[in-house]
């Protein structure tokens, strides 16, 4: 094996061989360095892992109360690759916490709005609406026009 380094004693012989990317993530998400980890899947190009690992990364900063930065991991890793029930199991959770503004701005739009459910951008309008910021509303509505 070109990898591994054999040591050999009198009645035992070890060989030592570098982790596998795979291993060396497992060890990191298990001891909670979220952000290495993704740096590793990000540099060896493992695209299901990263989004596993972000997605974990971001519930334990959720319960941590860290939503913005939650949600930057999710924006960054995550939803920019169009898996729409994250998009709106989080929006839900956001609504419950009345804090639904800070994912506004980040909503998907362009591409194919008509994978996330309409109450979503509904209840962003509302918000507006509520707060009685017309001028932002009326923003809004001329920046989602395939979604009205």
């Amino acid at each position: 094996d070109p990898n591994g380094i054999y040591f050999i004693f009198q009645r035992e012989i070890f060989r030592l061989a570098p982790f596998e990317t795979v291993e060396r993530v497992l060890w990191l998400v298990e001891h909670n360095y979220y952000p290495k980890a993704l740096e590793l899947c990000k540099r060896y190009n493992k695209t299901k892992p990263l989004i596993e690992i972000a997605h974990k990364f971001a519930l334990v900063l959720w319960e941590d109360q860290q939503y913005k930065l939650a949600i930057e991991i999710l924006v960054y890793f995550i939803l920019g690759r169009a898996h729409s029930s994250l998009w709106t199991s989080f929006a839900l959770q956001l609504l419950d916490l009345n804090k639904l503004c800070l994912i506004e701005p980040l909503i998907p739009v362009l591409e194919n709005p008509t994978d996330l459910p309409p109450f979503i951008y509904d209840s962003i309008l509302c918000t507006y609406l509520d707060s009685r910021d017309y001028s932002g509303f009326f923003f809004r509505i001329r920046d989602w026009p395939v979604v009205y």
